[in-house]
């Protein structure tokens, strides 16, 4: 911990941005969290005695949601030190040792213990994703029988004109190449006529054109302007991995047609397809491209925001699991 406050604090001018000094710090943080399995915001755990006077000592419920994974941990120090509760209950984005993001130096079996110590309170476990579910119950078999299922909600309707003819199309988010695969999806537009915005940080490189904009990443309450500009939303699904891309539970709560790519391991048309509200298509180009063929000449005006995807639906569905 204290390893990590000192590489915390140093501060990188853009000066010294190539200075050998400056180059070992920077290896050295991204060591420390390759190392570190629950996230360096476990250090902040260590204060909890400071909100302890706050908390009252008995609880019907006490929830821990992350990421940060230190969340679990915190949670746990609370309740060893003498706050009750009827039910404890954690939400999961992505797992620890089944996250394809992370690239731990340490062995698997000391990550998959640390992440066994993190549930071992729990009374349920939720995933976001049915596919991680399925693929913790394997690899956690000792706690298969307190997971569950939850998907992320929208907490509000995003409703825009009507679409009733596709010709702007908009990807939003990153797309590293280790992760997503968004080669596919530019090449058949590039031989499109469909005008494609698209904004996100990754390491390779594309190239803008008449019909086709580029850009890094910015803040969601301009993506969410850059959104509702767009005819077509698109979700692009990983190349590996059991975890849904969020975009598609948020998009759900537009009145605009989705289409989601699917790649890797899962197809979400087996999970998602028969809600009838989003369009399904592998990740190749010629596949992309029959489907933008369709799309064109297609009425999207009657879609509607996806109920089962709102707050409201999944405080009914958690509220029946935990039986308050």
């Amino acid at each position: 911990s204290s390893t990590y406050e000192v590489l915390r604090k140093v501060k990188i001018s853009s000066e010294s941005r190539l200075n050998i000094k400056t180059k070992i710090i920077v290896k050295a943080k991204k060591f420390y969290r390759e190392i570190k399995v629950v996230d360096p915001l476990s250090i902040a755990v260590k204060q909890v005695y400071s909100v302890m006077q706050e908390l009252e000592k008995k609880y019907d419920v006490i929830v821990s949601c992350s990421d940060p994974k230190s969340s679990h941990l915190l949670a746990q120090t609370v309740m060893k030190k003498g706050v009750c509760c009827k039910k404890y209950v954690q939400f999961w984005g992505d797992p620890l040792l089944n996250d394809i993001s992370r690239d731990f130096k340490i062995p698997r079996f000391m990550v998959k213990r640390e992440e066994e110590k993190l549930m071992d309170m729990a009374t349920l476990v939720f995933y976001v994703s049915p596919y991680t579910l399925i693929s913790q119950k394997k690899t956690f078999k000792k706690y298969g029988k307190f997971m569950d299922c939850l998907l992320p909600a929208y907490k509000a309707e995003r409703i825009s004109e009507p679409v009733t003819n596709v010709k702007t199309i908009g990807y939003f988010g990153d797309y590293y190449s280790s992760i997503r695969n968004i080669i596919p999806l530019y090449e058949a537009i590039k031989d499109s006529e469909y005008e494609f915005v698209l904004y996100g940080q990754s390491d390779i490189q594309l190239e803008s054109s008449s019909h086709i904009s580029i850009n890094g990443r910015i803040p969601r309450e301009v993506i969410v302007k850059k959104e509702d500009a767009v005819d077509l939303l698109v979700c692009l699904c990983n190349s590996s991995g059991t975890q849904i891309p969020g975009k598609l539970y948020q998009y759900a709560a537009t009145n605009k047609p989705i289409l989601v790519i699917n790649d890797g391991e899962i197809d979400l048309k087996d999970q998602f397809g028969h809600y009838g509200r989003f369009l399904f298509v592998d990740n190749d180009v010629d596949s992309i491209k029959i489907i933008l063929n369709k799309i064109r000449e297609s009425d999207f005006s009657e879609l509607t925001p996806l109920y089962d995807f709102s707050v409201a639906s999944q405080i009914e569905e958690m509220k029946r699991k935990l039986e308050v």
